[in-house]
């Protein structure tokens, strides 16, 4: 309630802000102005002139365009996931992209339909339109405009490539849409990036532009892109999937073979598990943090010689990858405010592990990447809601701190008990 906003507008775009957040709204609606051109590439229709919201205090990183009302809504903090691309480029181009998809398919019976229903109607493209489609096609938009996007990453394709076969019975062609309680599945976005790519260098540039066109005169028709694709192409989605992963295991063993070098330890799994941010407490032991379907996360102890494992601590929704020192666990966790939907913090927290006590340290900024260091002080990034990152050195008032200019990004932070030096990783807006 105590934020006041401010209002740039253009002929194409109308950007909300925060008064605080002045020179970013500027930068990004150059962006916006830069990129319109370009960004219906493959289609008949450019973007919808659509009001853009640009929030400031969501520490969850993301952008949605909705509808009723009709928005693209920004989270603007740049995030800590360790993409290579400056944040706000990249958000944009992706959400960019949903804007071109919706306008494409806004005509016709679903116009019709917007004229008697409001912006409501336009919902309805939202079940003619495939998830993996709008996603995988937005990912290939945001890789295209940028320097380094994430399709282009070693890690977006890593779990296709270590799964593999993927027409077997084991594998049903379901779960490589709709995902799986059981199994590990690969998001929408990774999977429709390779589609929709696939689509564009073997069908045509025009091909989800003719799709969509045909969705919108027959939206009745339940699955239309889907019908269209397969009385123009003979393939449904399970075929057009089976050959886009042929091309790409083609490819992927056409590459140099890699020895495994890894060592699985068995541990009691009764549910989609996952295993994150391992480190040795001892030669034996590992802490890492788990988490399940069946309970929230938490950090357990295993024996690495025996796969058993017990539990220390239960914890919320973790931020920034945790750290061990001088017989503690850090870590940052989210923390959702209880009356406004679009704020959630990033807060400290720590675990005695002689104590077996947790505690949360209050701090009047966001916080992440806490690293101790070998004089038993802790390092951390935090984050302002004006745009600023800072590196910072203790809580008490001694507090050394090092705040970098606007236009940096800090992904990453690491202690060395060699050199005895901090280093981090800074992404400016050119992407270096």
């Amino acid at each position: 309630m105590s934020v006041k906003w401010n209002r740039l507008r253009t002929d194409s775009v109308q950007l909300i802000y925060p008064t605080y957040w002045e020179s970013h709204a500027h930068r990004a609606l150059h962006l916006f102005d830069t990129i319109r051109p370009s960004i219906s590439y493959g289609f008949s229709r450019g973007p919808a002139r659509t009001p853009v919201i640009m929030q400031t205090q969501n520490m969850i990183s993301n952008g949605v365009v909705v509808y009723a009302p009709k928005r693209i809504e920004l989270m603007s903090f740049p995030g800590v996931d360790g993409f290579a691309e400056p944040w706000m480029k990249q958000l944009i181009a992706h959400e960019y992209r949903h804007s071109v998809q919706f306008n494409n398919i806004d005509r016709s019976t679903i116009k019709a339909i917007s004229y008697v229903f409001g912006q409501q109607g336009l919902l309805v493209s939202s079940l003619v339109l495939a998830p993996w489609f709008m996603e995988g096609d937005a990912v290939m938009a945001e890789t295209q405009m940028t320097t380094y996007g994430r399709a282009l990453q070693p890690s977006f394709t890593m779990e296709y490539r270590a799964m593999r076969n993927f027409d077997t019975p084991r594998w049903k062609m379901d779960r490589w849409f709709c995902g799986s309680y059981k199994y590990h599945i690969p998001d929408h976005y990774k999977m429709g990036y390779q589609m929709t790519r696939w689509g564009y260098e073997n069908l045509g540039q025009d091909i989800w532009d003719r799709a969509a066109r045909f969705s919108a005169n027959y939206p009745f028709l339940l699955i239309p892109r889907a019908i269209y694709i397969r009385h123009h192409y003979g393939m449904w989605g399970t075929d057009f999937l089976r050959h886009t992963f042929d091309d790409l295991e083609a490819f992927w063993d056409s590459l140099p073979k890699v020895d495994d070098s890894a060592r699985k330890i068995v541990t009691p799994i009764n549910s989609y598990t996952t295993y994150s941010h391992p480190q040795w407490l001892n030669d034996s032991t590992v802490i890492a943090l788990k988490e399940d379907l069946d309970n929230t996360a938490a950090f357990v102890v295993t024996d690495t010689r025996t796969g058993c494992e017990r539990i220390i601590k239960r914890v919320g929704r973790v931020s920034s990858r945790p750290a061990i020192g001088y017989g503690r666990v850090f870590w940052t966790e989210y923390r959702n405010s209880q009356v406004w939907q679009e704020r959630v913090n990033s807060q400290l927290c720590f675990y005695d592990l002689a104590h077996k006590r947790k505690y949360s340290v209050a701090s009047p900024h966001q916080v992440f990447f806490a690293t101790p260091t070998d004089d038993e002080r802790l390092c951390y990034v935090t984050w302002s809601y004006d745009g600023h990152f800072a590196i910072r050195h203790g809580f008490e008032k001694e507090l050394h701190s090092y705040e970098f200019a606007p236009d940096i990004e800090i992904r990453g932070l690491a202690w060395d008990d060699t050199t005895r030096r901090l280093y981090f990783m800074a992404v400016d807006q050119r992407g270096c």
